[in-house]
């Protein structure tokens, strides 16, 4: 049964400083999605592949730009340089290549 997913991307956060940028990404559908698969591009062409992580109704994860620990509600893509700047477009992509969500930063 084909479902919409219903991520959105709700904001991007510290845009140009590497160490405290991320994008919050929310859940606002009714049933569980696994991110396998799912991919988090900028308008550059730089891709984020998500690990096999299960997103459940109304939960929040924010994915920062620079190097940490995944943990509950974080997940790090480990660039050493600043990803997003004013203008840019987020793209949230699913497994099967379809956009999900878009943002552009403010």
């Amino acid at each position: 049964a084909q479902t919409d997913d219903q991520l959105s991307i709700n904001a991007i956060i510290g845009a140009g400083d590497v160490e405290n940028e991320r994008v919050v990404i929310q859940h606002t559908g009714d049933i569980d999605i696994s991110l396998a698969g799912w991919r988090l591009r900028d308008s550059n062409g730089n891709e984020y592949r998500f690990p096999a992580l299960v997103l459940h109704p109304g939960a929040q994860i924010n994915v920062f730009s620079g190097s940490g620990d995944d943990g509950a509600g974080e997940l790090f893509w480990g660039r050493s340089v600043a990803t997003w700047s004013s203008g840019e477009q987020a793209t949230l992509v699913d497994a099967s290549g379809a956009i999900q969500a878009t943002y552009t930063v403010p």
